[in-house]
């Protein structure tokens, strides 16, 4: 008879119920996956987390080779830069000397001034000076905390890759020597 659809077998309501079932987990498997693919590529916060060792000490990308004098130049005139209120300034302390507690010593200086210091750690590399590197935005901010907290510091730009902080202040032999005066 023409129209007519034969019963199904109870057989084939089981294979549909748990093909059905097995779509609902590879739907689901898959959502999972791309949140998480997802939220790897686009950190909550904006911005990706200072990279550490396993030690959880804080490392800085190598910096970039110093000019003659100790300072970047360039940078087109006109006026002085502004600079930031330093609690919207994120300061990365870091050591480079054999002074045990120097840079939690400095960084609880940095919060008592203000500054926000997230990460407190050794310096992978080394420097002959205490060195700040800062973003480009905050150059101006850099100048003032040298001018305030570290006269012999230099100046350098950080690498572009840096993310979390806006500055990183490298002590050296020379903050020790001065502390000590």
């Amino acid at each position: 008879m023409a129209g007519r659809h034969e019963p199904g077998s109870g057989g084939s309501f089981y294979l549909s119920l748990a093909t059905a079932a097995l779509r609902a987990v590879l739907v689901l498997a898959a959502v999972v996956l791309g949140v998480f693919v997802l939220s790897r590529a686009f950190p909550s916060d904006g911005e990706a987390s200072v990279p550490t060792t396993p030690d959880q000490t804080a490392t800085t990308p190598a910096p970039t080779t110093p000019p003659a004098d100790g300072e970047e130049t360039g940078g087109g005139g006109g006026g002085q830069p502004e600079t930031h209120d330093p609690a919207d300034i994120r300061v990365q302390v870091l050591n480079d000397t054999d002074v045990s507690g120097l840079a939690e010593d400095t960084g609880a200086l940095l919060e008592d001034e203000g500054y926000q210091v997230p990460t407190i750690g050794n310096y992978d590399g080394s420097v002959d000076q205490t060195t700040i590197f800062f973003r480009p935005p905050f150059r101006a901010d850099a100048e003032a905390l040298r001018d305030s907290m570290f006269p012999t510091a230099q100046l350098e730009e950080a690498d572009p890759d840096l993310r979390g902080v806006d500055l990183t202040v490298v002590l050296a032999e020379d903050y020790v020597e001065a502390q000590e005066a």
